[in-house]
């Protein structure tokens, strides 16, 4: 099934739902992904096992910020922003999502319709292509989402990662998981990711690792910024795939 977007964020939208479904069936449960041609839609279902939704959550599920009470005891520091990031840039692509589920502990199905094309045009090879050497990454960033949907996504492009969601946080991950790299959220609570990379240049026992800045911001005072902290790249949100990868094979 062909359709056209931008890679990056309908991995994303699957991944956020992938994740989602994860996060609410119990271990032991069973997640199904299916795919099919439907007039003029590609569909892709994603259909758990696990805690279901509730009828009244049902209309508002893909609201920001909506969680049901058992759901929000699983989830880890999330703000529920998942699914409404998931209905924004399905809807930016032509297409819709669909929630549906028999009830609270009943499992659930999300559904992804998308423009679906005939005969797609070839692609042309461009810089989109480029893919960096597998590399350990650490994900620092405290929207829990965000975090978790990159790391998913390097995953999916080879990389081994792991994330955390504070400066705290990453300077245990950094001992334990030695990554060779990290991409870090700038706008850090508590100690910003502009004083997080100064604490990481002054230890020795660090030298080499490669540190990423990540940030809204991407005028030349803001990259200037970056690189006066010790970060070795500068990568605008929202967060362009080949620039990424770029970024972490220092190209």
């Amino acid at each position: 099934l062909h359709v056209s977007g931008d890679f990056t964020r309908l991995v994303q939208c699957v991944a956020n739902l992938l994740s989602n479904a994860v996060k609410y069936t119990d271990p032991g449960g069973e997640i199904q992904v299916r795919t099919r041609a439907e007039d003029a839609s590609a569909v892709i279902e994603i259909t758990d096992n696990g805690l279901g939704i509730p009828p009244d959550l049902l209309p508002r599920v893909f609201d920001i910020f909506v969680q049901g009470d058992d759901a929000s005891e699983r989830a880890q520091g999330g703000l529920g922003a998942g699914l409404a990031i998931v209905k924004r840039l399905v809807e930016l692509h032509g297409g819709s999502v669909t929630a549906r589920s028999p009830g609270a502990g009943r499992g659930s199905t999300f559904e992804i319709r998308l423009p679906r094309l005939e005969r797609p045009q070839p692609v042309i090879a461009d810089e989109a292509t480029f893919k960096a050497v597998p590399r350990r990454v650490l994900v620092v960033d405290d929207n829990v989402d965000a975090a978790n949907s990159l790391a998913m996504l390097l995953g999916l492009r080879g990389h081994e990662t792991q994330v955390a969601f504070s400066a705290w946080e990453a300077l245990e991950r950094i001992g334990s998981f030695q990554p060779e790299v990290v991409l870090l959220d700038v706008g850090l609570p508590e100690t910003n990711g502009y004083e997080l990379a100064r604490r990481l240049r002054a230890t020795p026992r660090l030298h080499g690792l490669r540190l990423i800045a990540v940030t809204g911001y991407g005028q030349a005072e803001d990259q200037q910024r970056a690189l006066a902290a010790g970060f070795d790249a500068h990568v605008v949100k929202p967060v362009n795939l080949a620039a990424l990868e770029r970024a972490l094979a220092g190209a």
